[in-house]
């Protein structure tokens, strides 16, 4: 995911999309997400805490509710 978002960010410079560059971006905050929930299940499965999954939902939510946020206060 972060190589394809590297590519969709240079090729929408190239061609001059802000589209394609926005797109870019929320591409690799979709791969963050993805690794950070991989991250809290891993470590209770493996490692048998229990807490980090909560916690990693927590985190996942403040960063929805900033993006939220920043979507309604640009309409």
């Amino acid at each position: 995911m972060p190589i394809l978002a590297w590519q969709k960010f240079s090729v929408g410079k190239k061609i001059q999309s802000q589209a394609l560059v926005a797109d870019s971006k929320e591409t690799l905050a979709c791969f963050f997400l993805s690794a950070a929930l991989l991250l809290g299940l891993g470590s209770n499965y493996v490692l048998g805490f229990w807490q980090a999954d909560p916690i990693v939902g927590l985190i996942i939510v403040v960063f929805l509710f900033r993006e939220g946020k920043e979507a309604w206060q640009e309409n």
